[in-house]
C-alpha cells in the first residue's frame, strides 16, 4: 500500500523541524559555552593579576583563591575546548574521547576542593581560633595544601581512566560523548556522593557551626560593650554570611546535574535538554566564582579598581576573605 503525498509530507515536515531544532539546540549550547570560557578567563585572569601585583593580597586566605581562581581558568582555557571538541565527537578514539571527557571533571573537581579549603580556614581557622591564625595557617603549610588539593582531584578523578570506563562494555563508534566513555555509575556514587555531595556537607557544617559561634560572641560583646572586638567579630559575622551566598551558588550550580545523572542512574531516564543546562550551570560557577569573593573582599575591590586605572572611593572596612 502507497503512503499517501500528504503523510510523506508531513513525515519530511517532522524530520526538518526535529533537525532545525536540534541544531538550534547544539548552537545555543555552544554559544552559551564560549561566552562562559571567555568570562571565566577574564574574572580568573583578572583575580590572578590583582593578587600578584598587589602584595596586600599575598595572604595565607588568597593562596588558596588563586589556586581556585586557577583551577577555574583552566576550565575556560582547557575544560570548556574539550567539551566542545567532543560535542562535535572528537576524538574518534575511545582513549581520546575519555581523556578529553575526564579533563573538565579534573578541574572542576579541583575547584570543588578548593572551595572545601577556603571554606575551612575562613569559617573555621580564622573565626574559630583567630589568635593562633598565623601560627597554624603559615604560606608554608598553605602551598603544600594546594599541592595536596590538586594531587587529590587528579587521583580521584583519574579512576575512570583506570578502570571505572566503559571500554569493555560498549562498542566505540566515531562518536564521542561522555556517557559512552564514562559509566555513569561511576559520577553517581563516587564523583556525587564522594567528591561533590561530602564536601558540600562539610562546608554546610562548618558554616552552620561557626555562624552560631560568631552570634554568640555577637551576643556576648554586645552585653560587655566591647567596641574594639565588636568591630573585628563584625567584620567575621559578614563574613560569614557572604560565604552563605557562595555556598548557595555551589549548590545552585552543582546540584541540578547530578540530581539528573541520578536519575539517569535508578531510573534509567534522562531529559538530554536539562541536562546540557545543568553542565552550562557547572561551567559558570568556575566563572562567578571570583566575582563573588572579590565582591566580598574591599582589598579586591581597591585593587580591581586600580587595574582599571579607576577613581578610588575611600573603603574603611578591611577584607573580609583575606
Amino acid at each position: 500500500m502507497k503512503e499517501s503525498p500528504v503523510a510523506i509530507d508531513i513525515t519530511i515536515a517532522t524530520l526538518i523541524t526535529i533537525s532545525l531544532t536540534s541544531v538550534y539546540i547544539d548552537y545555543v549550547q555552544v554559544s552559551g559555552e564560549v561566552i562562559i570560557a571567555i568570562i571565566t578567563i577574564l574574572t580568573n585572569g583578572l583575580v590572578l593579576l590583582a593578587i600578584a601585583t598587589y602584595p596586600s593580597l599575598q595572604t595565607v586566605t588568597n593562596y588558596f583563591v588563586a589556586s581556585l581562581s586557577t583551577a577555574d581558568l583552566f576550565v575556560g582555557l582547557i575544560g570548556i575546548p574539550c567539551v566542545l571538541t567532543t560535542m562535535y565527537q572528537l576524538p574518534e578514539n575511545f582513549s581520546g574521547c575519555l581523556t578529553l571527557n575526564t579533563m573538565i571533571v579534573i578541574l572542576t573537581q579541583i575547584s570543588i576542593f578548593s572551595l572545601l579549603v577556603i571554606a575551612v580556614d575562613r569559617l573555621f581557622c580564622a573565626i574559630r581560633y583567630p589568635f593562633e591564625y598565623n601560627r597554624i595557617c603559615t604560606p608554608k603549610r598553605a602551598v603544600i595544601l594546594i599541592i595536596i588539593t590538586w594531587v587529590l582531584s587528579v587521583v580521584v578523578t583519574l579512576m575512570p581512566s583506570f578502570a571505572w570506563n566503559l571500554k569493555n562494555q560498549v562498542n566505540f563508534v566515531k562518536a564521542c560523548e561522555f556517557r559512552i566513555v564514562i559509566d555513569m555509575r561511576y559520577m553517581v556514587h563516587f564523583n556525587f556522593f564522594g567528591c561533590v555531595l561530602t564536601p558540600l556537607i562539610i562546608m554546610i557544617i562548618l558554616y552552620c557551626y561557626i555562624f552560631s559561634v560568631v552570634l554568640k560572641q555577637m551576643r556576648s560583646i554586645a552585653e560587655s560593650q566591647m567596641q574594639q572586638s565588636s568591630s573585628t567579630w563584625a567584620k567575621d559575622i559578614k563574613a560569614a554570611k557572604w560565604f552563605a551566598v557562595v555556598l548557595f551558588c555551589f549548590i545552585l550550580s552543582w546540584l541540578p546535574m547530578h540530581t539528573i545523572n541520578c536519575i539517569s542512574v535508578f531510573n534509567n531516564y534522562t531529559n538530554f535538554t536539562l541536562l546540557n543546562i545543568a553542565i552550562l550551570l557547572t561551567h559558570l560557577n568556575s566563572a562567578f566564582n571570583p566575582v563573588l569573593y572579590a565582591l566580598g573582599n574591599s582589598k579586591f575591590e581597591i585593587a580591581l579598581r586600580k587595574l582599571f586605572h579607576m577613581k578610588l572611593r575611600t573603603v574603611d572596612n578591611e577584607s573580609e576573605f583575606g
